[in-house]
């Protein structure tokens, strides 16, 4: 009996092929910033795989008026749920694309044993007696109904892929190292500090020339 050949690699049917492209997104807890979670390099994040490693960070689209708390709570509120929707897509077309190469091995299988033979198919654990030939219409049957699922399934992700990417550019998400971002804050923050003490010292020294000129 000969076993056909697994999909290829490049197919874009084949498990590997089927990496969802964007990761969760969660709030950081500064505004304008989306974390995303998960290993860096190559691998996509995914909500369990390990530390806070970089971020993406909102701005609001040119011409228009600041983003308030929440049109931001929004926009990561949207941008979570189309990296789940991706993954979830993605993770039933792997599975899918599994059960479709074994339907179809088994029916090139059927179509090559003798027709009027009987068989055995198992319906929620009870072994059913069929004839070859009514087993392999069931079986063909399956393959196309999960043919259509994988077909729709795939445009689903597809028009998530394509939103997520509209979001991206409207609100020029843009991937950066959580280190840099806590070091442009520390940055501002200490920027701000020491205009404040400069404007303390310029209060000061008004209010002491006030008091010698009073004397």
């Amino acid at each position: 009996m000969r076993r056909l050949p697994r999909p290829s690699a490049r197919s874009p049917c084949h498990p590997d092929a089927l990496r969802c492209r964007c990761g969760v997104a969660l709030t950081l807890g500064a505004l304008f910033v989306l974390a995303l979670v998960g290993a860096s390099g190559d691998s996509e994040p995914t909500a369990n795989s390990g530390p806070i490693r970089s971020a993406m960070t909102i701005q609001t689209p040119e011409g228009h008026p600041a983003l308030t708390q929440n049109q931001i709570a929004t926009v990561t509120k949207r941008y979570q749920k189309l990296g789940d929707d991706i993954n979830a897509f993605n993770s039933r077309l792997i599975e899918i694309n599994e059960r479709l190469y074994e339907e179809r091995y088994l029916e090139h299988v059927v179509r090559s044993e003798n027709q009027t033979e009987m068989c055995y198919r198992e319906y929620s654990g009870v072994l059913i007696q069929k004839t070859i030939p009514e087993a392999r219409i069931e079986i063909v049957a399956g393959i196309k109904e999960m043919e259509k699922e994988f077909k729709d399934l795939t445009t689903r992700r597809d028009a998530a892929m394509r939103e997520l990417d509209q979001l991206k550019e409207r609100y020029r998400l843009q991937q950066t190292p959580v280190n840099e971002i806590i070091r442009q804050r520390a940055a501002e923050q200490s920027a701000k500090m020491i205009e404040m003490q400069e404007q303390q010292a310029q209060t000061n020294a008004f209010n002491k020339n006030g008091a010698s000129n009073t004397h």
